[in-house]
Protein backbone atom coordinates (compact mmCIF):
# COMPACT_ATOMS: atom_id res chain seq x y z
CA UNK A 1 0.00 0.00 0.00
CA UNK A 2 1.84 3.19 -1.14
CA UNK A 3 1.27 6.27 1.84
CA UNK A 4 2.59 9.52 2.13
CA UNK A 5 3.17 12.13 4.98
CA UNK A 6 2.27 15.55 4.41
CA UNK A 7 3.51 18.43 7.38
CA UNK A 8 1.43 21.08 7.65
CA UNK A 9 3.72 23.93 9.82
CA UNK A 10 2.19 27.48 10.30
CA UNK A 11 4.11 30.70 9.18
CA UNK A 12 6.31 31.92 12.38
CA UNK A 13 5.11 35.52 13.86
CA UNK A 14 4.52 38.06 11.26
CA UNK A 15 4.16 42.06 11.78
CA UNK A 16 0.31 42.25 13.55
CA UNK A 17 -0.60 45.67 14.29
CA UNK A 18 2.45 46.93 11.99
CA UNK A 19 1.19 48.71 8.25
CA UNK A 20 2.50 46.12 6.74
CA UNK A 21 1.13 42.56 8.33
CA UNK A 22 2.85 40.21 5.79
CA UNK A 23 6.21 40.77 7.21
CA UNK A 24 7.64 38.18 9.95
CA UNK A 25 9.03 39.36 12.76
CA UNK A 26 11.87 38.78 14.69
CA UNK A 27 10.55 36.93 16.75
CA UNK A 28 8.77 34.85 14.01
CA UNK A 29 12.12 34.24 12.07
CA UNK A 30 13.48 32.56 15.43
CA UNK A 31 10.09 29.91 15.79
CA UNK A 32 10.73 29.51 11.96
CA UNK A 33 14.46 28.50 12.38
CA UNK A 34 13.56 25.86 15.85
CA UNK A 35 11.15 24.46 13.98
CA UNK A 36 13.24 23.31 11.18
CA UNK A 37 16.18 21.91 13.57
CA UNK A 38 13.20 20.29 15.32
CA UNK A 39 12.09 18.72 11.79
CA UNK A 40 15.85 17.56 11.32
CA UNK A 41 16.64 16.37 14.49
CA UNK A 42 13.81 13.68 13.69
CA UNK A 43 14.68 12.58 10.96
CA UNK A 44 12.65 14.29 8.42
CA UNK A 45 13.98 14.55 4.88
CA UNK A 46 11.12 15.90 3.15
CA UNK A 47 10.94 15.05 -0.96
CA UNK A 48 8.88 18.49 -2.08
CA UNK A 49 8.63 21.99 -0.03
CA UNK A 50 5.71 23.63 -1.03
CA UNK A 51 4.74 27.43 0.54
CA UNK A 52 1.74 29.58 -0.14
CA UNK A 53 3.14 33.15 -1.79
CA UNK A 54 2.82 35.34 0.72
CA UNK A 55 5.85 36.98 2.62
CA UNK A 56 5.54 35.71 5.67
CA UNK A 57 5.06 31.90 4.55
CA UNK A 58 8.22 32.06 2.12
CA UNK A 59 10.29 33.73 4.67
CA UNK A 60 9.30 30.87 6.94
CA UNK A 61 9.95 28.77 4.50
CA UNK A 62 13.58 29.96 3.89
CA UNK A 63 14.24 29.95 7.96
CA UNK A 64 12.84 27.11 8.22
CA UNK A 65 14.74 25.03 5.33
CA UNK A 66 18.31 26.87 6.28
CA UNK A 67 17.86 25.65 9.70
CA UNK A 68 17.06 22.09 8.99
CA UNK A 69 19.46 21.81 6.13
CA UNK A 70 17.16 21.25 3.61
CA UNK A 71 18.18 22.40 -0.29
CA UNK A 72 14.80 21.20 -1.83
CA UNK A 73 13.03 22.71 -4.98
CA UNK A 74 10.03 24.84 -3.43
CA UNK A 75 6.50 24.62 -5.56
CA UNK A 76 4.49 28.05 -4.41
CA UNK A 77 1.10 27.81 -4.58
CA UNK A 78 -1.27 30.82 -3.98
CA UNK A 79 -3.90 28.05 -2.86
CA UNK A 80 -2.20 27.67 0.47
CA UNK A 81 -2.68 31.63 1.31
CA UNK A 82 -4.40 32.47 4.29
CA UNK A 83 -7.71 33.83 3.78
CA UNK A 84 -7.57 38.46 3.69
CA UNK A 85 -8.23 38.76 7.69
CA UNK A 86 -8.17 43.17 7.27
CA UNK A 87 -10.82 42.62 4.33
CA UNK A 88 -12.74 40.31 6.14
CA UNK A 89 -12.91 42.50 9.40
CA UNK A 90 -12.98 45.82 6.94
CA UNK A 91 -16.59 44.30 5.26
CA UNK A 92 -17.85 43.12 8.47
CA UNK A 93 -17.48 46.67 9.53
CA UNK A 94 -19.18 47.99 6.66
CA UNK A 95 -16.24 50.26 4.89
CA UNK A 96 -14.65 50.97 8.34
CA UNK A 97 -11.36 50.13 8.98
CA UNK A 98 -9.87 48.82 12.54
CA UNK A 99 -6.38 48.38 13.53
CA UNK A 100 -4.54 47.96 16.99
CA UNK A 101 -3.48 51.52 17.92
CA UNK A 102 -3.89 53.26 21.55
CA UNK A 103 -7.66 53.37 21.30
CA UNK A 104 -7.76 49.63 20.24
CA UNK A 105 -6.87 46.97 22.53
CA UNK A 106 -5.22 43.80 21.15
CA UNK A 107 -8.17 42.28 22.92
CA UNK A 108 -10.78 44.51 21.40
CA UNK A 109 -9.60 43.83 17.91
CA UNK A 110 -9.86 40.30 18.51
CA UNK A 111 -13.33 40.29 19.87
CA UNK A 112 -14.52 42.01 16.14
CA UNK A 113 -12.18 39.34 14.42
CA UNK A 114 -14.12 36.46 15.72
CA UNK A 115 -17.55 38.15 15.55
CA UNK A 116 -16.38 39.35 11.58
CA UNK A 117 -14.96 35.76 11.05
CA UNK A 118 -18.23 34.18 12.29
CA UNK A 119 -20.46 36.44 9.31
CA UNK A 120 -17.86 35.56 6.56
CA UNK A 121 -17.86 31.73 7.50
CA UNK A 122 -21.75 32.41 7.47
CA UNK A 123 -21.67 33.93 4.34
CA UNK A 124 -23.02 37.26 5.19
CA UNK A 125 -19.74 39.38 3.64
CA UNK A 126 -20.44 39.49 -0.22
CA UNK A 127 -17.34 42.03 -1.12
CA UNK A 128 -14.36 39.53 -0.07
CA UNK A 129 -13.07 36.26 -1.17
CA UNK A 130 -16.33 34.00 0.12
CA UNK A 131 -15.31 31.60 2.99
CA UNK A 132 -16.50 28.77 0.51
CA UNK A 133 -14.32 29.62 -2.23
CA UNK A 134 -11.39 29.65 0.29
CA UNK A 135 -12.17 26.15 2.26
CA UNK A 136 -12.70 24.58 -1.31
CA UNK A 137 -8.94 25.95 -2.83
CA UNK A 138 -7.81 24.74 0.88
CA UNK A 139 -9.14 21.43 -0.13
CA UNK A 140 -7.57 21.75 -4.22
CA UNK A 141 -4.28 22.51 -2.60
CA UNK A 142 -4.42 19.79 -0.41
CA UNK A 143 -5.44 17.30 -3.27
CA UNK A 144 -2.57 18.21 -5.40
CA UNK A 145 -0.03 17.46 -2.65
CA UNK A 146 -1.83 14.20 -1.45
CA UNK A 147 -1.31 12.84 -5.23
CA UNK A 148 2.55 12.21 -4.73
CA UNK A 149 4.16 9.52 -2.48
CA UNK A 150 6.78 10.55 -0.05
CA UNK A 151 7.48 12.93 2.27
CA UNK A 152 5.83 16.91 1.77
CA UNK A 153 6.85 19.62 4.22
CA UNK A 154 3.80 22.99 3.51
CA UNK A 155 4.40 26.02 4.92
CA UNK A 156 1.34 27.80 5.12
CA UNK A 157 -1.14 29.80 7.86
CA UNK A 158 -3.91 29.28 10.44
CA UNK A 159 -6.50 29.67 8.71
CA UNK A 160 -5.55 27.02 5.99
CA UNK A 161 -4.66 24.60 8.37
CA UNK A 162 -7.98 24.97 10.78
CA UNK A 163 -9.96 24.00 7.61
CA UNK A 164 -8.04 21.34 6.43
CA UNK A 165 -8.08 20.24 10.36
CA UNK A 166 -11.90 20.47 10.31
CA UNK A 167 -12.35 18.75 6.93
CA UNK A 168 -9.89 15.31 8.56
CA UNK A 169 -11.33 15.24 11.84
CA UNK A 170 -14.75 16.01 11.57
CA UNK A 171 -15.71 15.73 7.80
CA UNK A 172 -16.73 19.52 7.14
CA UNK A 173 -15.57 22.63 8.26
CA UNK A 174 -18.30 23.12 10.99
CA UNK A 175 -15.62 23.61 13.41
CA UNK A 176 -12.92 25.27 11.14
CA UNK A 177 -12.97 29.00 13.69
CA UNK A 178 -12.07 27.17 16.60
CA UNK A 179 -9.27 25.23 15.31
CA UNK A 180 -7.56 27.96 13.65
CA UNK A 181 -8.63 30.13 16.55
CA UNK A 182 -5.50 28.02 18.64
CA UNK A 183 -2.72 27.00 15.93
CA UNK A 184 0.46 28.35 16.95
CA UNK A 185 3.01 30.28 14.98
CA UNK A 186 5.54 27.32 13.82
CA UNK A 187 3.21 25.09 14.74
CA UNK A 188 3.26 21.60 12.89
CA UNK A 189 0.16 19.55 12.12
CA UNK A 190 1.08 15.84 10.38
CA UNK A 191 -1.04 13.74 7.52
CA UNK A 192 -1.07 10.39 6.59
CA UNK A 193 -1.62 10.02 2.83
CA UNK A 194 -3.02 6.72 1.78
CA UNK A 195 -6.02 4.74 -0.85
CA UNK A 196 -8.73 6.07 1.65
CA UNK A 197 -7.46 9.56 2.10
CA UNK A 198 -5.57 11.63 4.20
CA UNK A 199 -5.97 11.34 7.74
CA UNK A 200 -4.53 13.67 10.39
CA UNK A 201 -2.38 11.78 12.96
CA UNK A 202 -1.48 15.04 14.75
CA UNK A 203 -2.46 18.58 15.21
CA UNK A 204 -0.85 21.94 16.43
CA UNK A 205 2.43 20.21 17.50
CA UNK A 206 4.16 23.04 19.41
CA UNK A 207 6.51 20.43 22.19
CA UNK A 208 9.85 22.04 19.89
CA UNK A 209 9.08 25.34 21.25
CA UNK A 210 7.49 24.80 24.82
CA UNK A 211 11.07 25.10 26.00
CA UNK A 212 10.96 28.75 25.53
CA UNK A 213 7.55 30.35 26.81
CA UNK A 214 8.66 33.70 24.33
CA UNK A 215 8.16 30.71 21.17
CA UNK A 216 4.56 29.96 21.79
CA UNK A 217 2.21 32.97 20.30
CA UNK A 218 -0.68 32.66 18.32
CA UNK A 219 -0.47 36.14 16.71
Amino acid sequence: MSVGLIYLVRHGQASFGADDYDVLSPLGHEQARVTGAALAARGIQPDRVVSGSLRRQQASLAALADAAGWSPDTVIDSDWNEFDHRAVVASHLRGGKISVTESVTPREYQQTFVRAVDAWTAGELIDVEPFSVFADRCRQALLRVADDDGTTVVVTSGGVIGVLAARSLAGDVTRWSQLNGVVINAAVSKLLVSPRGCTMLSFNEQGHLEHDRRLVTYR
